[in-house]
């Protein structure tokens, strides 16, 4: 008696036959894939490696600016770097001690006004030796500082910038100020400080420049043709 296969059989076979014809399929587009893209990697690379002209590391933090703001930063910088002086003016050897020990000059009975004045007093003072300002200058304290011995007479003086003194404006009395020659610390956000001058092929203000972070690398590639 002739024996013949279950219908079942065939149908197996053939499923079986497909699967592997699948994953072959897969396995070769696999391969070509990673030929194909190991060979764009190398066209990559080799465009790279043409067009790359170095690398540098940034020496400041440079935010996105364009040329005309980085002359006016350069402006800035300037005046934030440049000498100022820093205004004082004499108190009682007597009451010295009552004051912040940090607003006494060092070796002398001369406390230095508030910031805020000391600049006020040095604007004043650059306009008079410019002869763009005048030889006196009203300062009104009330509210600024706490005085500390005869505070009816209030805070309003007139100084001098001749004579180097300051007068109450109510009692007349005079005591003598000073100011001292200083160098402004450079901040953190003064960036910049040590270029002097724009690049010579950048001639447009409004080219922006390229962001950068203190230490970042930057890779220099020649100019692409688009």
């Amino acid at each position: 008696e002739e024996y013949k296969l279950p219908i079942w059989v065939p149908l197996i076979l053939t499923a079986v036959i497909l699967v592997l014809l699948l994953v072959a399929g897969k396995y070769i587009r696999s391969r070509s894939n990673k030929r194909k893209l190991r060979g764009e990697l190398n066209k990559m690379a080799k465009q790279l490696e043409h067009q790359m002209q170095g690398i540098v590391q940034a020496n400041h933090n440079l935010p996105f600016m364009n040329a005309k703001s980085f002359k006016q930063h350069l402006e800035q910088v300037q005046r934030l770097t440049a000498s100022t002086g820093l205004w004082y003016w004499e108190e009682d050897a007597g009451i010295v001690g009552k004051h912040d020990p940090t607003k006494v000059l060092n070796g002398t009975n001369f406390i230095m006004y508030g910031d805020e004045i000391s600049g006020q007093i040095e604007h004043a003072y650059k306009l008079f030796i410019e002869g763009n300002g005048f030889a006196t200058y009203d300062v009104d304290l009330t509210n600024k500082v706490q005085k500390l011995n005869n505070a009816q007479t209030g805070l309003r003086y007139k100084l001098d910038f001749t004579a180097m003194t300051q007068q109450n404006a109510t009692s007349s009395y005079t005591r003598n100020i000073r100011r001292e020659e200083a160098v402004m610390p450079k901040r953190d956000s003064d960036i910049l400080t040590s270029v002097s001058s724009l690049p010579t092929d950048i001639d447009n203000d409004d080219e922006d420049f390229l962001p950068t972070v203190e230490g970042q690398v930057i890779q220099i590639t020649k100019i692409h043709p688009d």
